[in-house]
């Protein structure tokens, strides 16, 4: 990353705290891992269905900040086969915008210039490629679902999902366009 990249993150991460009583991070005692017991199944029963009710909400945030199959609009927007043909690949692609090695502004004007351009010829399907980053945690991965919700992009984009693996996997989007 280069000095405005960190600059920009620094920016972001400036307000944000650690999260107490993470449930990822609880490790049962010595004493109770020696028994095969961790804090969670030793804890009384209230405790534990207060720590399932957690996990699970945890799970739901954790699920809509995903960027695997981000809806961009209402699912009432496009039919069960359509979307069934664009999580499975089965749309002819009919433009690519690789995204590989540019940093996040650049990324951005790129996006802003391709989206439109493709949607006012007449294009529907155009595929996205971010690549994977480090451990999937790719900064332009993780941002391409939000820029296309921004205002200038979203009245464009119908649908976006992860590309299948012969269309870059996790490294790539399907974006699918409205019609004009």
């Amino acid at each position: 990353m280069d000095d405005e990249d960190h600059k920009l993150w620094g920016h972001i991460t400036q307000g944000l705290k650690a999260i107490e009583n993470n449930l990822f991070n609880q490790k049962a005692s010595p004493k109770e891992e020696s028994k095969g017991v961790s804090k969670e199944s030793a804890a009384p029963q209230s405790s534990k269905k207060q720590s399932s009710k957690s996990f699970k909400a945890l799970t739901k945030i954790a699920t809509k900040m995903t960027p695997t199959q981000t809806n961009i609009q209402d699912s009432s927007d496009i039919d069960r086969a359509l979307y069934q043909r664009l999580i499975r690949g089965k749309l002819p692609i009919e433009a690519v915008l690789d995204l590989h090695g540019m940093g996040q502004e650049k990324a951005l004007d790129a996006l802003r210039r391709f989206i439109p351009s493709h949607a006012h010829r007449g294009r529907r399907m155009v595929l996205v490629i971010t690549g994977k980053g480090e451990r999937l945690q790719g900064v332009l991965r993780q941002n391409l679902p939000e820029w296309l919700n921004l205002s200038d992009l979203s009245s464009y984009v119908l649908k976006i999902a992860q590309a299948q693996p012969k269309d870059g996997g996790a490294g790539a989007y399907y974006v699918l366009l409205r019609r004009r």
